[in-house]
């Protein structure tokens, strides 16, 4: 029987407010699609790449529409994961309000293969 790939979304991925999160925002490299953006800082000492969401209280009024958001990221980033490169805090912060899955999803991709993270 195949070994299933390991598509969690642990602890040690997740990148808070404190952890180096206004670094990557202020010394990332930033790129972005209608939906989304993404800033990216490359570490040299983590073997695993760091990642925190946003979805802006300007932009998503109320805390339901921000948490929805939220988790439409990370359910995008947990299932594309296997295919970036390693060593990376990466902020992706939603910059619109109507979003679905397919949509997020297609978007993180475009935005991973702009910032040269897709592996070969």
């Amino acid at each position: 029987m195949p070994k299933k790939t390991d598509c969690r979304f642990t602890r040690a991925e997740r990148l808070k407010k404190g952890d180096g999160f206004g670094r990557a925002l202020k010394q990332g490299r930033h790129f972005s699609t209608e939906n989304l953006k993404i800033a990216i800082l490359h570490t040299k000492l983590s073997k695993i790449n760091r990642i925190g969401f946003s979805a802006p209280k300007r932009i998503f009024i109320t805390i339901v529409k921000r948490n929805r958001a939220r988790r439409l990221l990370r359910e995008a980033y947990r299932l594309n994961k296997i295919k970036l490169k390693q060593g990376y805090s990466i902020i992706i912060t939603a910059i619109k309000t109507n979003l679905d899955h397919k949509t997020v999803e297609q978007d993180m991709l475009i935005l991973f293969k702009k910032a040269g993270l897709l592996k070969e």
